[in-house]
């Protein structure tokens, strides 16, 4: 009984044993500290060199920038239309989203989309989603990684041209023009929205989006 009872002491743990524990755990949490001040210190850095090549670009092309605290809006006018985008907002529908001249979902002619996205648009326009089929238009690439919906063949067609399949899909190596899983680009009688998730302000990605919505809306017919 006495041996059961000495075996389960606690072993006491030596001062100078205890002292180098101490240290370690207070030396952990300062590396840790200076660690995510350093990173927030270069997520800082990252978003100035990003924005001062966004203002560079978009003054070169002659659109402009206005910054704020949640992100960025680069203005234009094109199609005899104004057109804007908003990049960096938090929350729903997006994080990305492109206006061109007026656009109304409650109205919407018709709607390509990511595959993967089809129940965020479900969500944005239950009846449209509901009552509108889907066309198989578009290259093979383009088919497998997208829907369009309209109300027939040649709506569907006409808003795909080898510009827009190319914005789609990429067909590059580089990350920032793959396809966008979450892209919704809806088209109504007045206007062009497209709407991602991504979040980042890369400027070949945001002047892709640009790109996609101007020439979308040329194909749709607006003046």
């Amino acid at each position: 009984m006495i041996a059961a009872v000495m075996s389960s002491s606690p072993v006491p743990i030596p001062t100078s044993a205890l002292a180098i524990l101490t240290l370690l755990t207070a030396v952990s949490a300062v590396t840790g500290l200076t660690g995510w001040i350093w990173w927030a210190r270069w997520q800082r850095s990252q978003r100035r060199l990003e924005t001062a090549q966004l203002e560079r670009c978009c003054h070169r092309l002659g659109w402009r920038l206005e910054v704020g605290n949640r992100g960025v809006t680069i203005l234009g006018r094109s199609l005899s239309r104004r057109w804007s985008l908003v990049a960096g907002t938090s929350g729903d529908p997006g994080s990305v989203i492109f206006t061109l001249g007026a656009p109304d979902l409650d109205q919407a002619l018709a709607l390509l989309c990511a595959r993967s996205a089809r129940g965020d648009a479900r969500q944005q326009s239950p009846a449209f989603m509901r009552l509108t089929p889907v066309q198989t238009v578009g290259s093979r690439a383009v088919v497998r990684a997208f829907t369009v919906h309209a109300k027939d063949r040649d709506e569907a067609q006409r808003l795909l041209s080898p510009t827009v399949e190319r914005l789609l899909i990429g067909r590059t190596s580089h990350a920032a023009q793959r396809a966008d899983p979450s892209l919704r680009i809806w088209i109504c009688p007045h206007g062009v929205q497209i709407i991602s998730a991504r979040s980042d302000f890369n400027w070949i990605r945001l002047r892709q989006v640009i790109q996609l919505g101007l020439t979308i809306g040329l194909r749709s017919g607006f003046p």
